[in-house]
């Protein structure tokens, strides 16, 4: 766009600065017969201070355009010359918005809106471009100077483009193996809308891919995602993906990239819960699905490793996953009761470790159950005899010997005598 030179009527630079002296000759005019004749003293400078104004030659230079980065400070250039120094009673400077006045400058005062101003000190230099603190999208549009000396007044046109330039964010940078991964890459706070934005594997573009329309901020810039989606597998890992972003307030392509880490969630299943006292019991914990093959499995008992675990060697699946098991043997007392053993599960598919965890049981062996019954049969047979005799009336003491059996009722039970 090119600068516009415009002359301005005489009569609404009057309205516009009502009060201000044009010139000491129109003066004279608007006093007609009330200052006839009178030689005062201000009649005799009035002529002497317009010889500095009358014979100006008022020019006026305004940019095309601007162009100011959202959050900065802009400077719209407007520039004027009236052959000679600059007197400021006679100077008239206003600056519009589309047809919002949002500065001006007349009989020696200023007056603009918050974040706008025009430097009484430029305007004795011919400068009266008005400088902006902090640029939003609401900046952005036409504006005019306009510049009066004397009985002249022109204007100038410039146009300030606002830039926003965006921020790009991939929050998912791995694939699930086998299973439809969708990867979005969000673009924020960009102005204007138009925007170009590219999804790359390896170096080639992607055209499989959903846009979404660009949803508007409330400080009126815009967001964006794209988003690929595939199904990854075991030969796609370590792929270099990308998404990059083409804009005007780029001075280059915005490009973030990543590596592709393809994973699989490991599952687990501990099938034995319960050992048998006094007897070496194995507990078995199955970990199986997962990818990829590095992968942490720990025996914990009461909260503390055991370190007396079996590996079994890591298995391929048909998918390309892996299995495993851990087993963890140990011989119970009855102490051992109700102790937490833990199967605990780390690996890189998981934001934290997975844990399989119950309270220890008991089983019985046959043998045992034989002698406990045993022992119950011959008391309730001695105790049943003994009520026999005292119903017959039998005073006699009757003595009974039997074999010295010690039977640690505290082990069998599971529990200590007081």
């Amino acid at each position: 766009m090119s600068a516009v030179l415009q002359k301005v009527s005489e009569k609404e630079s009057e309205r516009e600065f009502a009060g201000s002296p044009a010139s000491p000759g129109e003066g004279d005019r608007e006093a007609g017969g009330q200052r006839a004749g009178t030689m005062g003293l201000g009649a005799l400078l009035l002529p002497l201070l317009f010889l500095g104004v009358a014979g100006s030659r008022l020019q006026i230079v305004t940019d095309p355009s601007s162009r100011a980065l959202l959050g900065s400070g802009a400077l719209l250039k407007c520039r004027f010359d009236v052959g000679g120094p600059v007197d400021l009673r006679f100077l008239r400077v206003q600056w519009f918005l589309f047809e919002e006045r949002i500065a001006h400058y007349g009989q020696g005062r200023g007056q603009s809106q918050p974040g706008a101003s025009v430097s009484e000190q430029e305007l004795e230099t011919g400068d009266a471009s008005l400088s902006l603190s902090r640029v939003t999208v609401s900046d952005e549009g036409p504006y005019k100077c306009v510049v009066g000396y004397g009985t002249e007044q022109l204007q100038g046109e410039t146009t300030l483009r606002v830039l926003g330039a965006p921020r790009v964010s991939i929050p998912r940078k791995a694939g699930v193996l086998n299973a439809a991964s969708a990867f979005p890459c969000h673009v924020r706070g960009f102005y204007p809308a138009d925007v170009t934005v590219t999804w790359l594997r390896d170096g080639r573009v992607l055209t499989d891919v959903t846009p979404s329309a660009p949803q508007r901020n409330p400080d009126g810039t815009f967001n964006l995602t794209l988003t690929y989606t595939f199904t990854p597998t075991a030969s796609d890992s370590g792929s270099l993906f990308s998404c990059r972003v083409s804009h005007a307030a780029l001075a280059q392509p915005l490009r973030e990239g990543f590596p592709l880490a393809v994973t699989a969630t490991p599952r687990i299943s501990v099938p034995q819960r319960s050992g048998t006292i006094f007897r070496a019991s194995s507990f078995p914990c199955h970990v199986w699905g997962f990818y990829p093959r590095d992968i942490a499995v720990a025996w914990l008992r009461d909260g503390r490793v055991r370190t007396e675990s079996t590996y079994s060697t890591p298995e391929g699946n048909p998918d390309g996953t892996f299995h495993l098991t851990l087993t963890y043997t140990f011989t119970p007392t009855a102490w051992d009761r109700g102790s937490i053993l833990t199967c605990r599960v780390t690996h890189s598919a998981l934001a934290q470790p997975l844990r399989e965890e119950f309270a220890l049981t008991f089983s019985w062996l046959t043998g045992d159950i034989v002698v406990l019954v045993s022992g119950m049969l011959i008391l309730l047979a001695f105790l049943l005899l003994f009520a026999y005799r005292v119903s017959q009336g039998k005073t006699y003491q009757t003595v009974m010997t039997f074999p010295s059996v010690a039977i640690r009722t505290s082990d069998l039970l599971g529990y200590s005598n007081p």
